[in-house]
C-alpha cells in the first residue's frame, strides 16, 4: 500500500458507529470521475462536507475501463 493524500465533498455515509468512529463512506474526489470508498476510524461527517484526508490507499482495476479506489485507515492531517 502507497500513503495517498484525498481531497473532496463527501457524497454519502454508507456505515457509521457512534462509539468507534468506524466509517464507511464515498467521497467524490476532485479530478476523477469515480467515487473513492473511504474506510477507517474517523470523526462524524455528512454528506457536502469538504475533507481532506491522507491513509494507505490502493487501485485495483477491475477491467480496461473501470476501477474501484478506497482509502483505508485515513487520517485527518494536522494543519
Amino acid at each position: 500500500m502507497m500513503l495517498t493524500e484525498l481531497q473532496g465533498q463527501i457524497e454519502r455515509i454508507t456505515y457509521f458507529n457512534d462509539e468507534t468512529g468506524c466509517t464507511i463512506a464515498c467521497l467524490k474526489v476532485y479530478g476523477r470521475h469515480d467515487l473513492v470508498a473511504v474506510v477507517g476510524t474517523m470523526h462524524p461527517m455528512n454528506p457536502g462536507e469538504i475533507v481532506y484526508l491522507r491513509g494507505d490507499g490502493a487501485i485495483i482495476s477491475n477491467s480496461a475501463n473501470s476501477s474501484k479506489s478506497s482509502l483505508t485507515n485515513p487520517r485527518f492531517p494536522r494543519r
